[in-house]
Order: structure tokens, then C-alpha cells, then sequence
């Protein structure tokens, strides 16, 4: 006979473990600021209609962003620009998703010390 708390303790760890990710993801927002600026227009604003008012770059997550650049440091520090399919979702911001918006950013090594 199946015992009817292990489903429960179960929805419980995931629960907790939801519920834990979710702090840490509301915890580790950060304002990413990337200026560019033409005639004196900055051409990088964006208006949060959250807290009404004009931002210089979008409200994203720097969890996402740890965890991106940990998996791909090595890529990012020693792979030069190249032509192979994967090399622009290990080197372009955009491809960190997680459904945030993410700047059209590549970042790429010469590939030198």
C-alpha cells in the first residue's frame, strides 16, 4: 500500500524550492544601463509605466545573467568570432532570454593572453 504523505511532502519540497527560486529571481534584479546617445538624444531610454517614470536602460535579471556568463566563461574569454551555428548563443546577450528582453550585446574574444 502506497503511503498518501510521500506525494505530499513532495509538493511541499517543490513548493519550497518554487517559492525559494522566486526570491532569489525578485532578489537579483539590476538595471542595465547601456547609453548611446545621438545630437544630445539618448536613443536607450525606455519608459517604465510601473513606476512612471524614464529609465536608462531595462530592469533585468542578474541571476540570469551570473548564470549565463558562468556557463559560457570559458567560450567568452578564449573563443574568437566564428562562423559555427552555436558560437552566437554562447556570445550574444540576446540568447539569455528567460523572458526578459535582453540587449542586442555580442561579446567576443581576440582570443590572445
Amino acid at each position: 500500500m502506497k503511503s498518501k504523505t510521500k506525494p505530499a511532502l513532495d509538493a511541499v519540497k517543490r513548493t519550497t524550492i518554487n517559492l525559494w527560486l522566486t526570491l532569489i529571481l525578485v532578489a537579483t534584479f539590476l538595471a542595465f544601463a547601456v547609453t548611446i546617445r545621438f545630437d544630445g538624444v539618448s536613443l536607450t531610454e525606455g519608459r517604465d509605466a510601473f513606476v512612471n517614470r524614464v529609465r536608462s536602460g531595462p530592469m533585468l535579471s542578474a541571476y540570469h545573467l551570473a548564470e549565463w556568463m558562468a556557463w559560457n566563461w570559458w567560450r567568452l574569454r578564449w573563443e574568437p568570432r566564428s562562423n559555427v551555428p552555436d558560437w552566437a548563443f554562447a556570445h550574444r546577450l540576446t540568447a539569455i532570454g528567460e523572458g526578459y528582453v535582453w540587449p542586442n550585446i555580442t561579446v567576443s574574444s581576440d582570443g590572445e593572453r
